[in-house]
């Protein structure tokens, strides 16, 4: 028999023994726990782990993931291991001359997963000032309020007012009347980002050089990132920019002086126009232009929204170029878009061209011509001469759009009449004759005249 001394000793090497084993277990690396008996087949067992996040956004992580509807709906975020980044570090140039001064209004409802993509790619970009950055979100939705605050950038809720369109109208009136007349009170310009957009790297830089046109030229409305014909196969030059008249949005620009103008004849809530439609009325613009990039620098990935259905999206928004290199871009001299220099040189470009003479349609088959086009990466710029004999006979132009695969649902990015274009990486002029003022055609080539055989606007493509 074993006397009580012998008995305490055993159990003192026991207990010894369990704490240098617990020890040791604690100095691992956390392990993947085994899923729980009320953990689902396919659930990430590492979403079920007490995670230890470090990092300045620690904190902010800890308290999205403490949600668990949160923690389901952005798996990526909330594993303990390699957790999808909130905070980045962009690169920031040596000089912006504009963009530290200019708020960057998100505009956003109740589409978290859009609203974290859109904040991945506004905070990844060159030049970004994380402080000027607020999300305006339209009504109490709280997914979407606490993707903001995961980034760590200033979210607010806006009470919302009205229905359908009207809604929408109504919220881009408040965000912008917020955000310059009591967040940024001496901001002198706006750019306003929707929660469907992800931007390229050299967004803000194309901003930056581009707000300048607006101190230089008082017929300039806004600027934007988005080319509505810039589809993949219809761009050619990150370095070639357009003024159009319209407002393209998708990633936009606009002056104080502007927004004082327009503000106080908003929309009222009854109205179920679009803002944007209603920013393009000629009572509006007033015979003002926008500037576009020929690469867009802003890419729509929504396909759940008022007028975006998924077919649309396939169709006119997917196969939609955007620069993506990451170098400083060579942006040439602004001064070269004030509208006097502008028309002038494109006069000259225009006197300069080589006409095509042949039909971008196929009109037997009903389809694009396949061989329609100037040589492949030609730096000779081309033109194309078709019919339209006034500002409101567009269904000879929209045919000629759609068999070129580009924007045909509306008038869009036209400069009075004239298209700019890549065909074949390859610069092309599409111009309106006899109604464009640039219509310089010889009498001894017909303008394009495309059959009904051809759609004119309103068919979806496939």
């Amino acid at each position: 028999m074993i006397g009580p001394l012998p008995v305490r000793i055993a159990i003192l090497i026991c207990a010894c023994f369990l704490v240098a084993v617990l020890c040791i277990y604690a100095s691992l690396p956390n392990p993947i726990p085994r899923p729980n008996a009320s953990q689902k087949p396919n659930e990430d067992p590492r979403l079920s782990a007490i995670c230890t996040w470090t990092g300045e956004d620690a904190l902010r992580r800890a308290e999205f993931c403490s949600s668990e509807h949160l923690s389901k709906m952005f798996r990526h975020v909330c594993i303990c291991g390699n957790p999808a980044p909130v905070t980045f570090n962009p690169v920031q140039p040596l000089k912006m001359n504009f963009i530290p001064n200019v708020p960057v209004l998100i505009i956003a409802a109740n589409r978290p997963q859009y609203l974290f993509r859109t904040l991945t790619s506004v905070l990844n970009a060159i030049g970004i000032h994380k402080a000027n950055v607020l999300v305006s979100i339209d009504g109490d939705y709280s997914d979407s309020a606490a993707v903001g605050h995961l980034f760590g950038v200033r979210t607010l809720k806006s009470t919302p007012s009205g229905t359908k369109s009207g809604r929408i109208s109504q919220h881009y009136r408040r965000a912008i009347d917020n955000i310059m007349n009591n967040e940024f009170k001496d901001a002198q310009y706006l750019i306003i980002i929707e929660d469907d957009l992800t931007i390229s790297p050299d967004f803000f830089l194309y901003f930056d050089w581009s707000l300048e046109l607006f101190e230089l030229d008082n017929s300039l409305y806004c600027i934007s990132a988005w080319n509505d014909h810039g589809m993949n196969h219809a761009v050619g030059n990150e370095t070639m920019f357009s003024r159009v008249e319209g407002m393209p949005g998708l990633g936009w620009a606009i002056s104080r002086p502007i927004i004082d103008e327009i503000l106080p004849k908003w929309l009222p809530k009854e109205r179920m126009t679009d803002w944007d439609v209603w920013m393009r009325k000629p009572s509006v613009r007033k015979a003002r232009d926008c500037l576009i990039p020929d690469i867009s620098r802003s890419y729509h990935f929504g396909e759940n929204g008022m007028n975006v259905n998924e077919a649309i999206q396939q169709a006119y928004f997917r196969h939609h170029a955007v620069n993506k290199k990451s170098e400083l871009t060579l942006f040439p001299p602004i001064q070269n878009y004030q509208k006097l220099q502008y028309d002038q040189e494109l006069l000259l470009i225009i006197k300069e061209a080589e006409i095509l003479k042949s039909n971008p349609c196929d009109e037997t088959r009903k389809k694009p011509a396949s061989n329609f086009g100037p040589p492949p990466n030609s730096n000779q710029t081309f033109v194309l001469y078709y019919q339209q004999s006034d500002i409101d006979d567009l269904t000879n132009w929209y045919r000629v759009a759609w068999c070129l695969g580009i924007w045909d649902r509306d008038i869009r990015a036209q400069y009075h009449g004239v298209t700019r274009i890549h065909i074949n990486k390859t610069s092309v002029l599409l111009i309106a004759h006899p109604w464009s003022t640039f219509s310089l055609k010889p009498d001894d080539i017909k303008p394009v005249i495309v059959s009904e055989s051809i759609p004119s606007s309103g068919k979806i493509r496939k």
